[in-house]
């Protein structure tokens, strides 16, 4: 995961998708999400994680590509996952969020649960703060 983002932040053309797969803790997204999500996959554009070092980078607390090692932590054994009050803007999709405290600092990952293609996209994750 950390070379996918170091790659997507070097090769600025990249459209790569990295898939992850089917979650492993499938019954806790779907009881979160009030829908069997069962056979759906996860994934991460390169756009996504550009956007992700983009906006969170220069943070307090920055996402750097190192920190990308974390996101499966977050996604798969998250400490709350809950439905996000937010829809995303432009195609008005709900999504989940993770939060995972991991070395002392509280991590929080959006996925926006994307019915048709049968995904979950990794849209942005970034650190809450200490503790």
């Amino acid at each position: 995961m950390k070379a996918f983002a170091e790659t997507a932040v070097t090769n600025r053309q990249s459209r790569a998708r990295l898939y992850f797969g089917e979650p492993r803790n499938i019954a806790d997204l779907s009881r979160a999400a009030g829908r069997d999500l069962m056979g759906w996959r996860r994934r991460l554009g390169a756009d996504e994680a550009r956007k992700i070092i983009r906006d969170h980078g220069a943070d307090a607390l920055p996402i750097r590509p190192s920190s990308f090692r974390h996101l499966r932590a977050i996604l798969d054994t998250p400490d709350a996952l809950r439905v996000g009050e937010k829809v995303t803007k432009h195609r008005k999709l709900p999504v989940l969020i993770s939060t995972k405290r991991i070395g002392g600092l509280t991590y929080e990952a959006v996925e926006e649960m994307q019915s048709g293609r049968r995904s979950l996209a990794v849209l942005t994750f970034y650190i809450v703060g200490r503790g």
